[in-house]
């Protein structure tokens, strides 16, 4: 459960700094944040508020965690191709991004590809 509520607490926090009127780039604003999201786990923790979870079903749970995973996927896939998919969601986006394979950019697939086994890895 701490991987899946920090992988949706990394995600959303560009959001909530901006809706705050802060800036997400700013190394101060993000340590704020951090420190406000850490105080308010410990204060749950504390007060035994984790006993909750045992009302929430299996299912929701990796439901949730599949989300944040398709997430963190499509969030990195532009950089990954070198395509900038059309469309105004990450589900109509993930679609573009299939129907135009053709449009990948090998140069940029192969530097974002992991490490070979050995040793060498490709030149950025």
């Amino acid at each position: 459960m701490v991987t899946t509520l920090t992988s949706a607490i990394a995600l959303t926090s560009q959001s909530v700094l901006s809706d705050a009127g802060l800036d997400p780039k700013n190394a101060g604003d993000v340590a704020l944040l951090t420190v406000m999201v850490g105080v308010v786990m410990l204060l749950m923790g504390a007060l035994r508020l984790g006993a909750v979870m045992t009302f929430v079903s299996n299912a929701v749970m990796t439901g949730f965690s599949t989300g944040i995973a398709l997430q963190i996927i499509t969030g990195v896939l532009k950089d990954a191709t070198g395509y900038g998919p059309q469309g105004h969601n990450k589900i109509h986006q993930l679609g573009d991004r299939l129907w135009h394979v053709g449009d990948r950019q090998p140069a940029a697939t192969l530097t974002r590809s992991p490490p070979s086994r050995c040793g060498h890895s490709p030149v950025p």
